[in-house]
């Protein structure tokens, strides 16, 4: 049985993140940035908005971001051994895709190498100092990964991050 095919708005201007994760496939790479930069950036007006056809069907709408304009993007390079354990293919479901990629992720947190933005608040409080506390951080990070095959540098690759607006699910993949 097939899921909708009319685009509904879902995409960075819904979702409840406050960084998003774009794992660049060719480009073996990450991108990490704070989510309301990028939204700021596309109510500027100046990113093109373009779709994603699936088998004849428009499954997406999005904006064309270059990578360079996003102002805090980290790329993060993925490690060959996770690279090559996720096993991507062009040819994966779009719902195998996301997940790879959220296990991409998933790895980098878990080994310190995945950026997150914390408000540090320096204590000023004199026997606070004394018993081992000088900066206190708070960090309540929701991230939202996708799976971004072409973004990036180098063969292939398009240079942009696709920030997603709107998608329809004709194969109901999750």
């Amino acid at each position: 049985m097939a899921g909708n095919t009319e685009l509904v708005e879902y995409g960075i201007f819904q979702d409840e993140s406050n960084i998003h994760a774009h794992v660049g496939v060719l480009a073996k790479t990450v991108y990490v940035f704070p989510t309301h930069e990028v939204v700021e950036l596309i109510g500027t007006g100046k990113y093109r908005e373009v779709s994603v056809e699936t088998d004849g069907i428009i499954t997406a709408m999005g904006y064309l971001v270059p990578i360079n304009h996003v102002p805090h993007c980290q790329a993060v390079r993925i490690p060959e051994n996770v690279f090559r354990g996720c096993r991507f293919s062009e040819g994966d479901s779009a719902g195998l895709k996301g997940d790879k990629a959220i296990m991409v992720v998933k790895w980098l947190m878990g080994a310190g190498k995945f950026p997150i933005w914390l408000r540090p608040e320096i204590i000023e409080d004199v026997q606070m100092q004394i018993s081992g506390t000088d900066i206190i951080v708070g960090c309540r990070a929701r991230v939202q990964v996708k799976c971004d095959y072409r973004a990036g540098n180098g063969n292939g690759c398009t240079g942009n991050l696709f920030i997603q607006a709107a998608e329809c699910n004709p194969q109901r993949e999750h």
